[in-house]
């Protein structure tokens, strides 16, 4: 338990030392060749897959057989008015 709180802390306080925006990040990766792109996030997903697992995260399997993936609500602002499967 102690290990994970460490591994934890130490996480917050890289990501409060990094002082970039999400827009520069966007930018820069824009100029940046496709390939180098995924590794870039097939590694980060690889790290944060390790780190959801050390802090007890992991779901189980609701559909096996399925890839299931989670999409934030907070992408859909502006569509209320034209999808009637999401209003109320």
């Amino acid at each position: 338990m102690e290990s994970r709180n460490q591994f934890t802390q130490q996480c917050i306080a890289r990501a409060e030392n990094l002082s970039v925006s999400t827009t520069a990040l966007y930018n820069k990766l824009s100029g940046v060749e496709l390939s180098v792109s995924e590794a870039l996030v097939r590694e980060t997903g690889q790290d944060l897959a390790e780190l959801v697992k050390l802090v007890g995260g992991e779901q189980t399997n609701v559909l096996p057989g399925y890839c299931i993936k989670i999409v934030d609500g907070t992408c859909l602002k502006g569509t209320d008015h034209r999808l009637k499967a999401i209003r109320n």
